[in-house]
């Protein structure tokens, strides 16, 4: 059985492809948050703009979260092959 060549690129997997518009979609709801931050910081009470930030900071934790499921998966499909 002949080896891979080193340079190459592994094919994405359906992981890894659901993940990266997972990420992107996370990506569209944190600018959005930005975007009303700036928008209408003026208007905008402080408990408001808390919530704001709840969001900015739940999308990032959930980026952190996929991002490690992803390697996760990537380790147990390595010690399947």
């Amino acid at each position: 059985m002949p080896l891979p060549l080193a340079n190459t690129r592994r094919e994405p997997s359906i992981i890894d492809r659901m993940t990266h518009d997972i990420v992107n979609q996370l990506s569209v709801i944190s600018l959005c948050c930005c975007e009303l931050r700036s928008s209408f910081a003026e208007e905008l009470e402080s408990d408001q703009l808390l919530e704001l930030e709840r969001i900015e900071t739940a999308v990032q934790v959930a980026a952190n979260m996929i991002q490690q499921l992803k390697a996760i998966t990537r380790v147990d499909s390595a010690g399947l092959s």
